[in-house]
């Protein structure tokens, strides 16, 4: 069983509608398999995550910053390198207001910015785990 995700985010993975689940994988390009094992697929949409926040930024908002503010000073840090700046809850919410510009001005309907908010810690953990 994968240390990714906590017994909540497990759970709340068992209760995602699986399309929510698909939505969110073809937007980041990964493959869906014919038979969906939800924490498996959510590990690989994770990594895909970290790496279209590299480049595009991580979409977040004010509503965020509670979420933010409860992780861990490693994975803070490790979220501010994954977006280039520094490791502050303001300094994340400012580059994620960028990010969410970014996804309006080019007009993309996407998932990606709905679902950043319930993979946060997730995601903080993977590019933490990555840096060690």
């Amino acid at each position: 069983m994968s240390t990714l995700f906590t017994p909540a985010e497990r759970s709340m993975l068992a209760n995602m509608p699986e399309d929510d689940i698909v939505e969110l994988a073809a937007d980041l390009s990964v493959t869906v398999p014919a038979v969906i094992r939800r924490e498996e697929l959510m590990e690989q949409i994770i990594a895909e995550l970290a790496r279209h926040a590299r480049v595009h930024g991580l979409p977040l908002s004010k509503w965020d910053q509670e979420d933010l503010e409860a992780l861990s000073p490693d994975e803070l840090a490790g979220l501010a390198d994954l977006v280039g700046v520094p490791a502050t809850v303001p300094e994340l919410l400012k580059a994620g207001k960028r990010a969410y510009k970014g996804f309006a001005k080019r007009k993309v309907t996407s998932s990606i910015p709905i679902m950043v908010p319930s993979l946060l810690g997730a995601l903080a953990r993977y590019v933490t785990a990555l840096h060690k």
